[in-house]
């Protein structure tokens, strides 16, 4: 044991930063740790389920663990939050002028164009879960993550819609090469009463169904009684001596029966299918609904310095085969006529990269 406790401790003083990134998301800890060292940047990944209000003990104890083996250790997380959000502009004055509160928020500078700010109250929540676990270093807005992506993309012609999306939550962005113009955050959480009420839609569904199948055997039975309680003589009340009419009937004209031409197809056309039930969920429409207004707030609000929005990238963070991102890729072409690409992107390797910028500045 002498001899890996020693490797151990060899590998540790090699490390000079370890860089631990945070996400919540769909009731886990997904953590990326980069060990950085002068051989280069080694990985490892751990997920944590939720335990309560509280970080789990098992969590607790990793962190605890990290910190104590090595003294350069950032721990940073985003921060997802409606509490939150970002203006074009610096000036404590243009907070004002939106009515924004500047006594109970922190805000910081970006690029000395535009600031990220957030409630007092959401940062000591934060800091209080992490307390435990010997703190928090990085607490990054959603903002800053878009920031460092669009660095990797040159200028930005005109102004861009710029989306960063998990199954949880989307902040909705405007960006020019003035910087940022616009910010709106969306947080979804479906609480106790929500799932309460699906189920209920769902059993009523069931028993919807129950009630027409069982309509439907009652309505086969009874037409089998009916057809039971004829009498075959009631066929021909006249008895077999009314066939003999049948010789006196005469045959239509075979020439007066119009023929079918290939001409006559649209009396024949068939109604257009109904359009195939949404697939959208619950949180898909209201983020819809959200994507919407937020686009229409920008361009009436005289908040905003708005003009014709060109194109959109959504940046897909979400998880377990969620896809929000293509969800929301279509929506904006087909209902905001917008240009769009969506890319999928690793929120835990992109927070920890931030890190790693943000510790050597």
């Amino acid at each position: 044991m002498g001899f890996f406790n020693a490797m151990r401790d060899t590998i540790v003083k090699m490390v000079k930063k370890v860089h631990v990134a945070i996400i919540f998301e769909d009731n886990k800890y997904y953590i990326r740790t980069k060990f950085v060292s002068k051989n280069g940047t080694t990985l490892e990944d751990r997920v944590y389920d939720k335990a309560g209000d509280k970080m789990p003990p098992i969590m607790v104890k990793y962190l605890n663990t990290l910190q104590k083996r090595h003294s350069h250790t950032y721990v940073s997380t985003f921060l997802s939050t409606i509490n939150a959000g970002s203006i074009h502009s610096c000036d404590e004055r243009e907070y004002h002028r939106m009515h924004i509160e500047t006594d109970s928020i922190v805000k910081v500078c970006v690029d000395n164009q535009w600031s990220a700010y957030s409630s007092v109250y959401a940062i000591d929540e934060l800091k209080s879960f992490f307390r435990e676990a010997g703190g928090i270093d990085f607490i990054f807005p959603q903002e800053i993550a878009i920031n460092y992506l669009l660095k990797s993309r040159g200028a930005i012609e005109g102004q861009q819609l710029f989306i960063i999306t998990t199954s949880s939550y989307a902040v909705v962005t405007v960006f020019s090469d003035e910087g940022l113009l616009f910010s709106a955050h969306f947080l979804y959480k479906e609480d106790e009463d929500e799932v309460a009420l699906d189920e209920e839609l769902d059993a009523m569904d069931d028993v919807d169904e129950v009630i027409k199948e069982a309509d439907k055997d009652s309505e086969e039975i009874e037409e089998v009684l009916q057809l039971e309680d004829i009498d075959d003589n009631d066929i021909f009340d006249g008895g077999l001596d009314d066939l003999d009419d049948l010789d006196d009937m005469e045959a239509p004209e075979l020439d007066n029966i119009e023929s079918f031409d290939a001409d006559d197809d649209e009396e024949l056309e068939l109604e257009p299918e109904e359009p195939a039930e949404s697939l959208f969920t619950r949180k898909d429409q209201f983020l819809c609904e959200f994507l919407h207004n937020s686009v229409e707030d920008f361009y009436k609000s005289s908040f905003y310095k708005s003009e014709f929005i060109q194109r959109a990238v959504v940046y897909d963070g979400s998880r377990n085969g969620n896809h929000t991102g293509d969800m929301l890729g279509r929506y904006i072409k087909e209902e905001l006529f917008l240009e769009c690409e969506v890319r999928p992107v690793d929120l835990c390797d992109l927070l920890a990269d931030i890190s790693m910028t943000e510790s050597k500045a």
